[in-house]
């Protein structure tokens, strides 16, 4: 009697508390839901089985056998959905488990109390066996194995989509799994169908559920609940000092008892012998206490860490750092050496939630970030503990990157970083002290990570400012010098435009007044008129180049085009300049297509600029020389060129050949009396049309100066 009453009410009792201590941590949870009502079905199993074995009446020993066939055949569905659930559900239940843990069970908990599937039993010493198991009764066992090798590999198929802790957890469970199916295959079904089940079978199998109940409730408590490693140590601190303190008192108790026996009655002496002990145990007491709890510590909190020494590290570091990245770094550094998780990354977010500076441990620039970033968005609560919620699409993300916890740091609308924690080293779950760690972390290191960004655009914008101050003075400077030298070779553009006016201008006032001479011949009269009409010219170039520098620094340079022949045009100004170049010796020969050139320019603009080119080349070339010019059509465009004998223009110096006012060195030598614009106009010109001018020094010597327009596009 007292043997089976043994044998079965510590496995009843300790699925009871086991199942009541899971459920009760946290009745939110399913996987907790499913583990009580599977712990507690099996409990209610072994009472039916425990009432069948004990009563003597085989009525009732019956129908309580039958019960336990009913209850027990509820094993099957709790199991299959405990594991689909365990320690993680990576998708919903599919149709065809909920079948299979449903339909089959009410089949056979329909026929639990007929004789299909209990017969009858037979009563022996304090244990009722069944006689003759109907068919029924070997099919449920079948059933009830099966479920219990399915239920061990839906949980493997979950080893390859999990993290290590929940890893962890599984073996656990299909550890216990299989002792309890390869137990109770041998004693519920094969001893029981060939008639030889006893008392030690039934135990066998009650203990193999213990098993079952026990590995599982561990991985939840372990890894899930709480940390039970608390209860351990002070359990085992605190009966190691009441076992010293103990042990003493029994020591001074022995020998004041030696001494009463002694003197017969106690004494001032006997109670000083007591008193004096008894008032070192009580001054020492608490400093036991404290010796043991903290080598407990040592041994079951190897890695335990203390939050209010972890809250001022992080705090100390915050107040003294203000380099973004030495933030980053130390935070990181501290909540690892506390938490101690596989893999930790923290990334600092822009105005516009894009990340720009990121720091990682145990990985690398995760690309699952981007996705989780994308998804935050709707998610209120900063902590997100993947366990809690797996099968929300963040969590899906976030095991993809075999993370844990995210912690967004900041406000939901604008979010300064993101902190992401794999598993824990030791496979452990986060606790609540973790949690509230973290949270409390996470507002500290949001406000200085936050006014480190602050900082750090300060110091950008006054960089910048510094950049932009530097370029802007360095602007000007060199503006400044190039006003300079504007403003010079405007004096001396001044000087000698006026004594470029003054020359013409006598030498015709001075050939007119000579004309009215009466001495004069014709030969003498013919030479005075050619001078006047020369220096007249001379003095409409001046004029008209000023006039033309007057319009381009207002701004009322234009350009009046109208249909022209190029080559006319061309062989006009040659001849115009031919009076120039007669006084010189130079010859003239221009290189012309055998067709016309029709286009659209301003006539008076273009010839001024080839005027300016051929009047240049003689003026610079020596006497006798052949002056080359060029008009071709290629490429889209009609090229002017003109080549010289000349000076050339010192390679130093062709940079800035057209702009206003400048004369290189070597044609201010050769002529005193130019005035640096000419070049700047035809410049003006051809740009004026739509092209440019350009200038290289010739194959022999000499240069070549020309500038090209753009034929016009034909209309499609």
């Amino acid at each position: 009697m007292l043997y089976t009453l043994l044998s079965y009410l510590f496995p009843i009792i300790g699925l009871f508390v086991i199942g009541l201590v899971t459920v009760l941590k946290d009745r939110r949870q399913r996987v907790n839901v499913l583990f009580f009502l599977l712990s507690n079905t099996i409990a209610l199993w072994l009472v039916a089985l425990f009432v069948g074995d004990l009563v003597v009446n085989q009525t009732t020993s019956l129908w309580a056998v039958r019960t336990a066939t009913f209850i027990g055949t509820l094993i099957a569905p709790s199991l299959l959905f405990l594991a689909d659930s365990f320690p993680v559900q990576l998708k919903k239940t599919s149709r065809w488990l909920t079948f299979i843990a449903v339909v089959p069970s009410a089949l056979f908990m329909a026929f639990a109390f007929t004789p299909y599937l209990v017969p009858s039993v037979n009563l022996q010493t304090h244990s009722a066996q069944l006689t003759s198991p109907g068919l029924l009764y070997s099919l449920q066992g079948l059933y009830l194995a099966g479920c219990f090798i399915l239920s061990f590999f839906i949980m493997l198929r979950k080893l390859k989509r999990v993290n290590s802790r929940e890893r962890s957890q599984i073996k656990l469970v299909v550890t216990g799994l299989l002792v309890a199916l390869l137990v109770n295959v041998v004693t519920g079904l094969f001893l029981a169908l060939l008639g030889q089940a006893n008392n030690f079978s039934n135990l066998a199998g009650a203990l193999s559920f213990l098993a079952l109940i026990g590995t599982t409730s561990y991985a939840i408590i372990k890894y899930r609940l709480f940390n039970i490693r608390l209860a351990v140590t002070r359990v085992i601190g605190y009966s190691i000092t009441l076992g010293i303190v103990a042990g003493f008192y029994s020591l001074v108790v022995l020998l004041f008892s030696t001494q009463v026996a002694s003197f017969g009655e106690i004494g001032s002496k006997q109670l000083l012998a007591l008193l004096l002990p008894t008032i070192f145990v009580a001054l020492t007491f608490h400093r036991v206490e404290q010796f043991i709890v903290r080598h407990t510590q040592r041994i079951f909190y190897r890695d335990a860490y203390d939050v209010r020494e972890t809250l001022d590290k992080l705090s100390d570091a915050l107040l003294t750092e203000g380099d973004i990245e030495n933030i980053m770094q130390q935070s990181l550094d501290i909540l690892q050496g506390a938490l101690k998780p596989s893999k930790a990354y923290l990334a600092v977010l822009n105005t516009s939630g894009v990340i720009y500076k990121h720091i990682s441990s145990g990985s690398e620039h995760p690309a699952e970030v981007v996705a989780l970033l994308n998804n935050l968005s709707g998610e209120q609560h900063p902590l997100i503990d993947r366990g809690v919620k797996p099968l929300s699409s963040i969590s899906k993300i976030m095991a993809k990157g075999d993370f844990e916890i995210l912690l967004r740091l900041g406000s939901q609308i604008n979010p300064v970083g993101l902190l992401l924690f794999g598993s824990k080293q030791n496979g452990a779950m986060y606790t609540t002290q973790d949690i509230d760690l973290l949270q409390i972390s996470a507002k500290n290191l949001s406000v200085a990570l936050g006014n480190a960004k602050k900082y750090e655009q300060i110091l950008h914008f006054a960089d910048t400012m510094h950049k932009e101050v530097k370029h802007a003075t360095a602007r000007l400077r060199q503006a400044n010098e190039k006003l300079k030298t504007l403003d010079a070779l405007k004096d001396d553009f001044i000087t000698t435009a006026s004594h470029q006016l003054r020359t013409p201008s006598a030498s015709v006032h001075d050939a007119l007044r000579m004309l009215n001479h009466p001495s004069l011949n014709k030969s003498d009269r013919d030479e005075l008129i050619q001078l006047a009409e020369a220096s007249s010219e001379h003095l409409v170039t001046v004029v008209r180049t000023m006039l033309n520098m007057a319009r381009l620094q207002a701004g009322h340079f234009t350009v009046d085009k109208s249909a022209t022949e190029l080559v006319s045009l061309t062989e006009n100004v040659i001849s115009q300049v031919k009076i120039l170049a007669k006084q010189k010796g130079s010859i003239i020969s221009l290189i012309k297509p055998d067709h016309a050139l029709n286009m659209s320019v301003d006539v008076a603009k273009i010839n001024e600029a080839l005027a300016n080119y051929i009047e240049n080349a003689v003026k610079y070339s020596p006497p006798d020389s052949k002056i080359g010019v060029s008009l071709t059509e290629t490429d889209g465009k009609i090229i002017f060129e003109v080549t010289d004998q000349g000076i050339g223009v010192p390679a130093e110096e062709q940079k800035n050949l057209f702009e206003k006012f400048y004369r290189a060195a070597n044609a201010r030598q050769e002529q005193p009396d130019g005035n640096g614009i000419g070049l700047y106009v035809v410049k003006s010109i051809a740009e004026g049309h739509g092209g440019e001018a350009y200038y290289r020094p010739g194959e022999s010597g000499g240069s070549i100066f020309g500038f090209w327009l753009p034929t016009p596009t034909p209309d499609k």
